[in-house]
C-alpha cells in the first residue's frame, strides 16, 4: 500500500528528528533500506518520493553510518530518480536535494557515486528551471559547493555544464538571501 509506505516514511522521519541514537537505530534495523525499496517500488508517486526523500534527509543528517547505508542501498540513485521524475514539484526538489546533500556530506564514495550518476548535471539543470524555488536553490547551491570543494574534476564538470552562470543567476535572483549568497 502506497499510503502505508508514505505514513511509514513520515513516521521514521519524525521518530529520528533530533535524535542521533534513534537515527542510528533506524539505519541499523533496515529502515533506510525499506525507504529506498519504497522509492524504487513506486517511482511515479510524488508524495511517496517526497516523504521518502524527507526521511533520508533526516536520517542522514550528521550520521555518517546512515550516509554509508544509504549509498550501499542505492539511495543516491533513488533520490536522483525522484528528482528526474518530478522536476517541477517543489517539495520533491527541496527534500530530494537536501537528502542528496546529507547523503554525500561525509562519504567520499557517495560523492563519487552521485557524480558518476549525473547528480551535478541534474542539479544544474534543475536550478536553471526552478530559480524561483528559494529552498531548493539553497540546497542545490549547497550540493554544488560541497561537491566542488577540493575536487577539481567536479569543478570542471560544473563549469562545463554552465554551472558558474547558473550560480550567478541564482545569486542575482535571491539578492536578499544570506544563505543563497553564502552557498553560491
Amino acid at each position: 500500500s502506497i499510503a502505508v509506505q508514505i505514513h511509514g516514511a513520515t513516521l521514521l522521519c519524525n521518530m529520528a528528528y533530533g535524535s542521533p541514537e534513534t537515527k542510528k537505530r533506524i539505519g541499523k534495523i533496515g529502515g533506510i533500506d525499506a525507504i529506498v525499496d519504497s522509492m524504487k517500488a513506486h517511482p511515479s508517486d510524488s508524495t511517496l518520493q517526497q516523504r521518502c526523500c524527507m526521511a533520508l534527509q533526516t536520517l542522514t543528517w550528521d550520521i555518517r553510518v546512515n550516509q554509508w547505508i544509504t549509498g550501499r542501498a542505492l539511495g543516491i540513485e533513488a533520490i536522483l530518480n525522484a528528482l528526474r521524475s518530478f522536476p517541477e514539484e517543489a517539495s520533491v526538489l527541496f527534500h530530494g536535494c537536501a537528502a542528496l546533500c546529507n547523503v554525500c556530506a561525509d562519504e567520499p564514495d557517495n560523492r563519487r557515486r552521485s557524480a558518476d550518476s549525473g547528480a551535478l548535471e541534474l542539479t544544474i539543470s534543475l536550478l536553471k528551471g526552478n530559480l524561483s524555488q528559494s529552498d531548493f536553490v539553497e540546497h542545490g547551491l549547497l550540493f554544488l559547493r560541497n561537491m566542488a570543494t577540493g575536487d577539481k574534476a567536479a569543478q570542471l564538470r560544473i563549469g562545463s555544464e554552465d554551472g558558474v552562470q547558473v550560480i550567478f543567476r541564482c545569486l542575482s535572483g535571491h539578492l536578499g538571501s544570506t544563505t543563497v549568497t553564502e552557498y553560491g
